[in-house]
């Protein structure tokens, strides 16, 4: 038996709260739908997050199209549409074309869309999201990423999750928290030793959500570092389920 799969029967349900499928450049890994869809069904899966990848690097109207319909034919998924402010304005217009079919969670990729979260085409981007009632997820694996992205927010009722917290800006992503009370951080790439453990006592239970980034990475090494994290049960639940639930719950998400 997969020691994710064994290990997961054991514990409370998971949303996953990080996914993505379509195709990757220059990465020769599955992360087709079908693939995405059978690793949940493996490791007992009950809700996810998805985004298209096609959405991050490609044509974002068609790649959030297919996530749509991929959460339309598995109830698991909940689709995240992507937004890239270096497609100004017309991001604003997808923005709008998604919160009209009652999206209230987008994502945005600056480190890999290549723009920086200082330019000035993403101020309007938040400023929409604010008055729109929704939440971002965002990329953001290095220091500087974090800090551009706290300071576009400033002064926005937004939630503001953090996706890729690693070893290398685990500080600044919770000096983040502590100024943005709307901070969340994803878990898909805290490999750090003790580092969700770090994030639950200085951001609290309710703001620390499970993310495997599956298919494009592996959902046991994801899962099997939180599942064995020296936390309480109670902190596992929220982590492993309650904390997305309850945020989507919040921003209104079907």
């Amino acid at each position: 038996m997969d020691p994710g799969m064994e290990t997961n029967a054991k514990a409370s349900a998971i949303f996953d709260g990080f996914t993505v499928f379509g195709a990757w450049p220059n990465r020769p890994a599955d992360i087709r739908v079908e693939t995405l869809t059978a690793t949940l069904d493996r490791h007992r899966v009950t809700r996810a997050l998805t985004i298209c990848a096609e959405a991050i690097q490609g044509d974002g109207m068609t790649g959030n199209d297919r996530a749509m319909a991929a959460a339309a034919k598995d109830a698991r998924l909940v689709a995240v549409p992507v937004l890239n402010p270096a497609c100004y304005p017309f991001c604003l217009n997808e923005l709008e074309r998604m919160g009209q079919q009652g999206r209230r969670l987008f994502a945005t990729f600056p480190e890999t869309q290549e723009w920086e979260p200082d330019c000035l085409a993403f101020r309007p981007t938040v400023e929409a999201l604010a008055a729109l009632g929704a939440g971002l997820m965002a990329e953001a694996t290095r220091p500087s990423t974090v800090a551009g992205l706290l300071r576009a927010v400033a002064g926005h009722d937004l939630p503001l999750i953090l996706v890729g917290a690693n070893y290398r800006n685990l500080g600044e992503v919770l000096a983040a928290a502590t100024v943005h009370p709307q901070v969340y951080v994803e878990t898909h790439l805290l490999a750090a030793v003790g580092g969700l453990e770090r994030c639950l006592q200085v951001l609290g239970e309710e703001r620390v959500l499970f993310g495997s980034g599956a298919p494009l990475g592996y959902f046991s090494s994801a899962f099997l570092r939180a599942r064995f994290a020296a936390v309480t049960p109670k902190q596992m639940a929220n982590v492993l389920y309650g904390n997305t639930a309850a945020l989507l719950e919040r921003l209104g998400c079907p």
